[in-house]
């Protein structure tokens, strides 16, 4: 856990775009806040047992040096002050969480807001033809998860921060009861770990298997229930329902030694978390007995090997996290690694705008991926294979990593020429038709207007402006394309 939350602040310095640090830059009050919401709520995750210990030991007698032991000579009153300052640790641990909740909510509205802007700005740069190309439509739509790459990566830091300090506060109270009870918890802790660690690519191995099957299981049904009729009069059912028979035979085949095997290490967790549990009891039993230790320290260990376990538990779940921020990361480096196609020279013209459009000498090849793009991209599709291979977490498309593989084969391609030496006037206040073959650069032409682009060779002039010197907002606010 120490070593993900490590790894996610190092990824928070290292974002050669510095997006993530920008964003949250911005925000840094109420990181702050939220950063020590989460230290103080493990500080009472902490406190609560140690607070129940004093509290058992007052009862039964064995700890009269403490706060209460003014109250001994009434225990009606005795009771009411043990009870009332328990219930008031735990519900400061309520009110701090609803608190946290709240500020929770509310950051991330101007996280959105503020990400979204970012996403956008950067939107308006880029090649026009490589986010409407369909072949595209994965990674752009990737893109739009930025605003919660950011959000996703706050909550990680935070939430295994708060078990960090959980497990650091923890730990040191353990070893002042008994440093044995301390290395049992930590042998059994680390047993887990390693239990966890090499069950978890086989469980999604399995179930990455078993969900490719039901995908196609599920497209199958639902032609049979949409198109049954259909399909019986072209005498296409039995087809159909041959294909669907198996795939439900296959799923069954997949799923059998799934719980079979999730039976066994049912068990095998049943046993991890008891036994610890148990020698953890008998080992202050036998303290109890010799007068050692007390019945408080009894009700604490037993509390705070709970919370151990718990603790530890939670790996499946954060190495998941972490698989899903860190995909979201490497695609993020793409996005923001993508140049403009088109040129803006100084000085920069301002407007306003007069007379006709001119297209001279143009000749445009549709741009190509740079070095630097062709390198993050294949980086991309890099750690995202890697991903697969070490089965960190199921979810993982193949085909989008395939269509990202086809991307760069295209991307890197000699470029092909769609327009060569073009010249025409688009005569002010007329009505200028341009007719030609898919494919013979029509659209193309009004892409350069728009400074989607910049012309490979030659220029393309408004009035007697160049449009190489025109930021392409300026040209959207005076053209539209319907």
């Amino acid at each position: 856990m120490l070593y993900y939350l490590a790894i996610a602040c190092l990824v928070f310095f290292s974002l050669k775009e510095n997006f993530i640090f920008t964003v949250l830059k911005r925000h840094k009050l109420s990181i702050f806040y939220l950063l020590l919401g989460s230290a103080a709520l493990a500080g009472v995750a902490v406190a609560s047992p140690y607070v129940l210990k004093i509290l058992v030991d007052t009862l039964a007698g064995e700890n009269p040096q403490t706060f209460f032991s003014g109250f001994s000579q009434n225990t009606s009153l005795l009771i009411v002050a043990l009870v009332g300052c328990y219930a008031f640790v735990e519900f400061f641990s309520q009110l701090l969480n609803v608190i946290l909740r709240l500020l929770r909510q509310k950051f991330d509205f101007f996280l959105t807001l503020t990400s979204e802007k970012i996403l956008f700005d950067k939107l308006q740069t880029l090649d026009a033809g490589f986010l409407e190309n369909p072949k595209n439509k994965n990674l752009v739509r990737s893109f739009f998860r930025i605003k919660d790459l950011i959000s996703d990566f706050l909550n990680f830091v935070s939430t295994n921060l708060q078990k960090f300090f959980t497990l650091l506060g923890i730990f040191p109270v353990v070893m002042l009861v008994d440093f044995r009870i301390f290395f049992i918890l930590l042998f059994f802790s680390l047993i887990q770990t390693w239990v966890i660690l090499k069950r978890i690519p086989v469980i999604n191995s399995q179930r990455t298997q078993t969900d490719y099957v039901s995908s196609k299981m599920y497209s199958t049904r639902w032609t049979l229930f949409e198109k049954f009729h259909q399909l019986l009069s072209l005498s296409g059912t039995s087809n159909f329902l041959d294909k669907y028979f198996a795939l439900q035979k296959k799923i069954q085949n997949l799923e059998y030694p799934i719980e079979k095997k999730r039976g066994m290490w049912q068990i095998g967790d049943w046993l991890l978390d008891n036994v610890p549990r148990w020698l953890v009891m008998i080992f202050v039993a036998f303290k109890i007995q010799q007068g050692t230790l007390s019945i408080g320290d009894f009700t604490l260990v037993l509390l705070y090997t709970q919370n151990v376990q718990d603790i530890f538990a939670t790996i499946p779940r954060t190495l998941g996290d972490w698989s899903d921020f860190f995909l979201g990361y490497t695609r993020t480096q793409f996005f923001f690694h993508l140049e403009p196609k088109y040129r803006l020279l100084e000085p920069q013209f301002r407007g306003p705008f007069s007379g006709d459009i001119v297209f001279k000498n143009l000749s445009f090849f549709y741009p190509t991926f740079s070095e630097t793009e062709a390198y993050i991209l294949q980086k991309v599709i890099i750690k995202n294979k890697q991903h697969a291979d070490k089965k960190e977490h199921w979810r993982f498309d193949s085909d989008e990593v395939k269509g990202w593989e086809t991307m760069l084969e295209e991307g890197v391609k000699e470029p092909k020429k769609v327009l060569s030496q073009v010249n025409m006037v688009w005569k002010k206040g007329g009505i200028t038709a341009l007719v030609g073959r898919n494919g013979a650069g029509k659209t193309t032409c009004t892409k350069l207007v728009l400074k989607n682009y910049s012309p490979s060779k030659g220029a393309v002039w408004f009035g007697n402006t160049n449009l190489d010197y025109v930021d392409p907002g300026l040209m959207r606010n005076h053209i539209s394309i319907i």
